[in-house]
């Protein structure tokens, strides 16, 4: 399962998991992510992730507004990426601004903050 959640203007935190009879050949993940959905697939940016234990990652730099198109693929003990297994999703980044009454905006990312936006289940393409 993949899902994002806007944590900031122009960022988002993707988060996945892969199908429990996977998990004990998984030893990281492929990101890919554009927003051009019918560029070729060399094209859209990547993001090799090493380990077994990161199952989340903050991405910067995107544009407000635009929609994105993200796929994650398990990479397996022997290197090879196992991209019949790819989730994919279609992500809108939006602006997120916490505030409560007359407060400065809050850090979404600080998890003592009790009004945390709602994550998002994006459509997936």
């Amino acid at each position: 399962m993949l899902s994002y959640m806007n944590v900031a203007p122009g960022e988002v935190i993707l988060s996945w998991t892969f199908p429990e009879y996977l998990r004990h050949l998984v030893t990281g993940s492929l990101l890919l992510y554009t927003h051009h959905k019918e560029a070729p697939i060399d094209q859209w940016k990547r993001v090799d992730i090493d380990g077994t234990a990161v199952k989340s990652y903050h991405l910067r730099q995107l544009h407000m507004g635009e929609t994105y198109y993200v796929q994650i693929a398990p990479k397996l003990h022997d290197g090879r990426y196992a991209t019949q297994y790819a989730e994919n999703l279609e992500m809108v980044v939006d602006a997120v601004v916490m505030r409560r009454g007359n407060e400065q905006p809050r850090d979404p990312l600080d998890l003592s903050n009790p009004a945390l936006p709602p994550r998002r289940r994006a459509r997936h393409f």
